[in-house]
């Protein structure tokens, strides 16, 4: 229905990374749960037969993941660059001198 709140959640598992038809590095995933849950009262939860999740390495960004998100129908698909944060730990302020 037009209006109706979901959500969509997925549980998968991520395996071994190898090289994808066409040559793009990517990790093997296996989606373990789907389901659709919407959010109106009174709340309903569907099982997502056919969602698909791929995570593949970015190729223009070092370090970088594409986080693809298929549904069934192909509506609310999505996919995500996601990049790391600076690895170094955050930097402290200096203690305060005394001023005696």
């Amino acid at each position: 229905m037009p209006g109706t709140r979901s959500r969509e959640e997925v549980a998968f598992t991520l395996g071994v990374r190898g090289t994808a038809p066409g040559g793009r590095e990517r990790y093997d995933t296996k989606v373990v749960k789907a389901e659709r849950r919407y959010l109106d009262e009174p709340v309903s939860t569907f099982p997502l037969e056919g969602a698909s999740v791929d995570i593949y390495l970015a190729m223009e960004d070092k370090g970088a993941i594409e986080v693809r998100y298929d549904t069934p129908e192909g509506t609310g698909s999505f996919w995500e660059t996601l990049r790391p944060t600076s690895s170094r730990a955050p930097r402290r302020p200096a203690p305060a001198k005394s001023q005696n």
